[in-house]
């Protein structure tokens, strides 16, 4: 936090600290010298908040140096015993709703020209705000360090009095002619460059937990909850501390994420454990949080911006045009440490704390149009997670239940009711679906149970459900599609292949390819090769299949006699469609992809060219897709698998169900 008061200063001693090495004889008084020590390490928009050493033990007669090392606002302060830790900021006499801060906390008990204090521990000495940016006018020293005497014996706490729940540390001074044998200046340094490095540890330890990189240990990820609108909240962390220990010692100044990016109508809230704000100004810069005015005698009065301390939140709905500010989410909060706001109006929108805007605590919301819209909610307490996706003649919408081997029917009126109950696939998953030209709904199943691992065929009124092929329960059936001869075509995702399955049910390896295969030995959560997935047939009947864990598209031509040609590589990109899973193509060539690794749906030109069409919320794992029919053969039906949330994989609420995305015609 950085502060500037213009109207006041106090004469500080600005000469070079001389370091003096102890060497003091045991039998004799000692040498008068002066121990450092720094207040608060960090730079930018990392700090630490802790003296160094925190321990000091010196004779009597010495004088010791506190120096600033940090962007951060600190102050040196001994109480005496059993006296309250004077409030930050305090009410301004005679005035509503006006605070200042607390001059016994902002101005030194040392007055201008006056020598080097004496501490016997019987009263209270402060240092003031300790800042290495010059207060006052040009050629005004920065107060950046203070200095003590102590005059008697004993064992004297201080602490900084804007930070005194975790900013303490101690000073033991014995008589002047102890035989104590005490820590040179060299070792003083030392145990405090031990200290630090300590701490600068968990600092790293801290952003990698707010970066959600630290596994196994509590971290925050960005994520989304269901709002009350049913929309998305997206969760921000204003600043982040190392969470083992909790001391709160160590503050980094950033949001996390620092730019997100959310659709229209969704909402973000931040929390923070830590003195920070969220301030939206559309003036270029805002007011001071603290303004001096000065007295007739003495200091000044030091008003605190009502701007900066009390909240303004005009409307629920932020509105560019108006000034937005949560004031404290930390320690002198009125309201909790969280703070939310809705977002409607597309666009790109800058924030700050307005306490740490200098060490550069900034960040963005972009506002995107909201392109994917959702057709029908399904419900994750009942395990109702969709993967696989068809669409009848009619323009109804069936989805496999993966855990539960229902099939659900969503209607052209958006009703959702059960269409088929195929036995549970127990350890298994109810996968893709694709209805034939006879009108029945062939749905895979990878259950590792004879009886029912395989391809089943369910009736066009769902009335009858069989076996139609059964698989090697060694393998992973995973999606199925038709080519132009009514022929069957399934991916192995473990396997690294495709069957072929005649209209009798009689399969074979149609395709092996290492273009195929998954990554062995497995390296993702499932536990498992993901290779072989999405299938889809272009229009020259070459079979186009999704290769999981490698982000690529691999193409197999059919050829004439019905076996496969040569694999070759269409589209390999993790990073534009990292995880593809179901595809389908468009009457002009164009493939689409739901990626289920990225919560994104994606175009790919005939060259290859791909283009994101919808991410983030609401997707979540999208799994599967089809276009629709009719007056909505333009429009994209998705499978909201929310795979990962169901897993635990990724943070936030699972929203399982049925979307769809308008596409522009060709």
């Amino acid at each position: 936090m950085a502060l500037i008061i213009t109207a006041y200063t106090t004469e500080i001693e600005v000469e070079k600290i001389i370091e003096v090495t102890r060497e003091v004889p045991v039998s004799s008084a000692a040498v008068a010298t002066e121990p450092r020590v720094l207040v608060g390490v960090g730079r930018d928009t990392e700090a630490i908040l802790a003296f160094f050493p925190r321990n000091l033990k010196i004779r009597v007669g010495d004088t010791v140096t506190w120096k600033i090392d940090s962007d951060e606002i600190h102050t040196v302060a001994f109480l005496r015993e059993g006296a309250p830790v004077p409030d930050f900021p305090v009410p301004i006499p005679g005035e509503d709703r006006a605070a200042m801060l607390n001059p016994q906390v902002a101005f030194p008990t040392r007055l201008a020209g006056a020598d080097v204090e004496s501490y016997d521990g019987a009263g209270f000495f402060g240092s003031g705000i300790l800042s290495d940016i010059p207060q006052g006018p040009p050629g005004t020293p920065p107060n950046d360090r203070i200095t003590l005497t102590f005059a008697q014996p004993g064992t004297f706490n201080y602490l900084c009095l804007i930070h005194p729940g975790n900013m303490t540390g101690t000073v033991e001074v014995v008589p002047a002619d102890s035989a104590v044998a005490l820590p040179s200046q060299s070792e003083i340094a030392s145990q405090g460059q031990q200290e630090s490095g300590r701490l600068q540890a968990r600092l790293v330890l801290a952003r990698k937990q707010a970066e959600g990189a630290a596994d196994g240990m509590a971290n925050f990820r960005f994520h989304s909850d269901v709002a009350a609108d049913g929309n998305d909240s997206w969760q921000v962390k204003a600043g982040a501390t190392e969470m083992v220990t909790g001391d709160m010692n160590t503050q980094i100044l950033e949001f996390f994420p620092k730019d997100v990016t959310i659709k229209a109508g969704d909402t973000v809230a931040w929390g923070s454990d830590y003195f920070h704000s969220i301030t939206f100004d559309p003036a270029p810069e805002p007011a001071p949080f603290v303004s001096p005015e000065p007295q007739p005698q003495g200091p000044p009065l030091l008003r605190l911006s009502n701007a900066a301390f009390l909240p303004a939140k005009p409307s629920p709905v932020f509105e560019p045009s108006q000034y937005f500010n949560s004031a404290d989410l930390g320690p002198f909060s009125s309201a909790g440490n969280s703070w939310s706001l809705k977002f409607d109006k597309p666009g790109t929108y800058k924030y700050f704390c307005i306490f740490h805007r200098e060490q550069g605590m900034e960040g963005t919301v972009t506002v995107t149009e909201r392109s994917v819209s959702r057709v029908a909610a399904l419900n994750p307490g009942a395990s109702e997670f969709p993967e696989g996706l068809a669409i009848d003649r009619q323009g109804n919408v069936y989805v496999s239940i993966a855990p539960t081997g229902e099939i659900k029917k969503i209607s052209t009126q958006g009703d959702v009711s059960t269409f088929a109950k195929l036995p549970a696939p127990g350890n298994g998953f109810l996968l893709g679906m694709e209805f034939s030209s006879s009108g029945d709904l062939y749905i895979a199943m990878a259950s590792f149970d004879p009886q029912t691992h395989g391809v089943w065929k369910v009736s066009s009124d769902g009335s009858n459900a069989e076996l139609f092929a059964a698989l090697d329960v060694s393998k992973f059936p995973n999606v199925v599609t038709f080519d132009s001869n009514g022929d069957l075509f399934v991916s192995d995702t473990v396997g690294g292949s495709v069957w072929k399955v005649d209209q009798s049910g009689n399969a074979i390896t149609w395709k092996q390819d290492p273009l195929l295969a998954g990554i062995t030995p497995p390296v993702n959560p499932l536990g498992m090769p993901l290779g072989a997935n999405g299938l889809a047939f272009d229009a020259a009947g070459d079979l186009y299949v999704a290769v999981t864990e490698h982000g690529r598209i691999v193409r197999i031509p059919l050829n004439a006699d019905g076996s496969a040609g040569n694999a070759v590589v269409f589209v390999e990109d993790l990073d534009k469609i990292g995880l593809p899973d179901g595809m389908v193509f468009d009457d002009a060539g164009n493939l689409y992809v739901a990626v289920v690794g990225n919560d994104r749906v994606v175009s790919i030109s005939p060259q290859g060219e791909v283009t994101t069409l919808g991410e983030g919320s609401p997707l979540q794992n999208p799994s599967d897709l089809r276009f629709g029919v009719g007056e909505n053969s333009d429009t994209l039906y998705i499978a909201n698998f929310a795979l990962f949330r169901m897993l635990g994989l990724a943070p936030g609420t699972p929203r399982p169900g049925v979307l769809k995305l308008p596409v522009e015609s060709p």
